[in-house]
């Protein structure tokens, strides 16, 4: 979205800053930079301009680099043991025996 991509551009922004902290007011205490005002100023571009062919590239460029890489991982690396069923049993046994022992009554201290 186009919110998501100007926060992503102000946080490059800081983070090659000399800033070390936000400030609430949204001005960089050391490099005088408004990210607040930078931020709305770039979230309105992308917005006003975002059927453009340029601006639809670079969506396609970030969607590319992001979720093609997740979708890579997602299947896992090769010659990895899928060990999802074995969790899922173990968290399953896990769940029965707290279930087993929430029926038990607690023995009371007061003997």
């Amino acid at each position: 979205t186009p919110g998501s991509i100007a926060w992503a551009a102000i946080i490059a922004i800081f983070l090659l800053s000399p800033d070390i902290e936000f400030q609430k007011s949204g001005l960089g205490k050391s490099s005088g930079i408004n990210y607040k005002d930078l931020f709305y100023h770039y979230k309105k571009l992308l917005l006003t301009k975002w059927d453009s062919r340029r601006i639809q590239t670079i969506v396609q460029n970030i969607n590319c680099e992001v979720f093609s890489s997740a979708k890579s991982s997602a299947s896992g690396p090769a010659g990895q043991e899928d060990h999802s069923s074995k969790i899922i049993h173990a968290m399953n046994a896990l769940d029965m025996d707290s279930d087993s022992e929430s029926d038990v009554p607690m023995p009371s201290s007061t003997a």
